[in-house]
Order: C-alpha cells, then structure tokens, then sequence
C-alpha cells in the first residue's frame, strides 16, 4: 500500500537492517546482504534477503524456488515471510549504468573450472591467474574474470594485488566457496528421467551398469557415486550422468526402461554439460563424477545427502586442503 513506510537501519553483519511499516499488520524485519552464506546468519525475527549484483535469471529462478529472499538490482523483488509476501519477478529489467564494472557467474560451466581447480588443491598453494588457467584447461581471460569475481565475494585472496602475472592468489577458506557455490546450484537443475530399470539390488545394479552402458558416456553421483568413493550413507536409487545425444527418454526407451515415477533408476544430463565430464574419474572400473559435483549434487538432495556431502568433505577434500603437496 502507498501508506507503508521503508526504514533502513544500522548495518551489520556485513549488510544492513531494514524495516517495512505496514498500516495494518506487524513490521516486516528484513537483513539486506550480498554474503553468500546468509543462511547461516539468521537472526529471530528477521528475514534475510540476498542483494544481487548481478542479472542472472537462472540465479533468480533457483531462489525464488527455494523461497530464499532477494532483490535483484536490476529491479526484480522477491520477499517472504511469515507475515509478508512479495513477488516481482515479473518485471523488465532496469537498465543502468553499472561503474563497478558487471560481474562474472563463477560457477557456469566453463568458468566453474577454476573454481573445481581451487577445491581440489592444497589452501597452501599460491597461483598466478596464468598458472591457475593453464591447470583449470581454460584461457586466461577467463580465470581472470573468475578470480575478480570471486575476490569482490571475498572467497579468494591475493597476497600481490596489481601485480599481474607475479600476482600470488590462494583460497582462504574452501568451504565458504562451496558452501557459496550450492547457494546457486542443487542437483534439480539437473533434467532427469526416473525409470523402471531392472535395479534389484543397487549395488549389484552398479556392477552391472558397464555393460548396460557399454559404448555410452555415463558417470555415477549422488548416493550411488559416493559409495564408490566414500561410503557412508545407505541408498536405494542409482543416479547417473548420462551422454543422451536425442533426449533422456529415447536413451531409455532404446534399453528398454519405461519411464516411472517409482523406478530405481535416475538418468540425468548434465547441468555443466562439459565440466562434469572433464572432471569425472573411474572408481573401481566405474565412472564416476568428481569428488567436487559429488558434493554439490548431494548438498540438497534430501535423503542424508548433506550428511553424505559432509562425510566426503571430511575424507577426500579436508585431506587435500591441509596437504603441503
């Protein structure tokens, strides 16, 4: 309503209180941020809304489905509350000047692998951005952007800023870029088909999977690739990458496997359509995504996946953080 009231208030927090007067109903308390980690900040009674800098629409679409607050500077809103709700994502975007310079997705696909690079490394490692494009397998151009990028989020260091070529650029702290990273992806992005396979026994159904997929390009994750890595956590349903050069259900079809919303079978394409396969390795005669999607993928997947994603953090990555090679 025209009545109601905005009131900024003091910031903290690394972002600022803000207040909705309403005429007839509550104050709305809101904690406007561009932390990435602004879930684990909140506070009783406050509402933390995500400031976006950039316009990525993909970015705005997986909040708005995971009711995570956020305004978009380029003029899209989306609040809820207990007592409030606002939806704006409708509206056409404001162009504007932007002299801060537009910001670079870190996490698309080509760009996520300098991020993959940089968790799958020693913290004690110091990289010039040559060196950690040359190691990531893309051009410097892009590391470049990727690191600029990453530095405004305050997720990565350079311990000679404006130094070009000598600069000397390390990770403080990997979990707060993974942690950032699945504030922007879950495994859903994925397209998926569940089908009714011939499963049984899902271990035994791994063993098996080579000969199925004979001649295909596949890489097992979530519960079923980290078994293979990490084991912890039990699992019925296998998920697996998939290659499918027509669409999910031809791929299916053409084995045999109906499509079934009680199958045990999981056929996904890639969201990162070339990263994923880049990165991926064999485990034991199967393929198998890395350690790094393996967790990504399972950090939201709701049967103990984020207890798997921590399980692996703790044995395969920890170790590689705090390693001197």
């Amino acid at each position: 309503p025209a009545e109601a009231r905005i009131e900024s208030g003091p910031t903290r927090e690394r972002g600022e209180d803000v207040k909705i007067v309403l005429p007839n109903g509550p104050d709305v308390l809101l904690w406007l941020t561009t932390s990435r980690s602004f879930s684990l900040k909140r506070r009783a009674k406050v509402t933390p809304v995500l400031v976006l800098r950039t316009k990525s629409s993909r970015e705005r679409d997986q909040l708005r489905r995971r009711c995570r607050s956020f305004i978009d500077l380029a003029g899209a809103a989306y609040v809820k509350t207990p007592s409030f709700y606002l939806d704006r994502t409708d509206l056409p975007p404001i162009r504007m000047a932007d002299s801060h310079g537009r910001g670079s997705d870190p996490y698309s696909d080509k760009a996520s692998l300098v991020v993959r690079t940089l968790l799958t490394t020693p913290t004690s490692r110091r990289w010039s951005t040559g060196d950690l494009a040359s190691h990531a397998g893309v051009n410097t151009s892009t590391a470049s952007r990727v690191l600029r990028e990453l530095s405004r989020r305050e997720l990565v260091r350079d311990e000679r800023p404006g130094q070009g070529r000598k600069s000397s650029i390390w990770l403080p702290d990997p979990e707060a870029l993974l942690e950032d990273w699945t504030q922007v992806y879950t495994w859903e992005d994925n397209r998926r088909l569940r089908v009714a396979a011939p499963v049984g026994s899902s271990r035994a159904f791994i063993s098996r999977m080579k000969r199925l997929l004979a001649g295909e390009q596949w890489a097992l994750t979530l519960q079923a690739g980290a078994s293979l890595v990490a084991p912890h956590a039990k699992f019925d349903v296998v998920h697996t990458y998939v290659d499918a050069r027509d669409s999910l259900e031809t791929f299916a079809l053409h084995r045999g496997w109906e499509p079934t919303s009680a199958g045990k079978l999981y056929l996904m394409s890639p969201f990162y359509a070339k990263s994923v396969w880049r990165q991926s390795r064999t485990v034991r005669g199967t393929p198998v995504v890395d350690t790094v999607q393996l967790v990504l993928d399972l950090w939201n997947y709701p049967v103990r996946g984020r207890e798997q994603a921590s399980h692996l953090v703790e044995t395969v990555l920890r170790p590689i953080w705090q390693s001197d090679g």
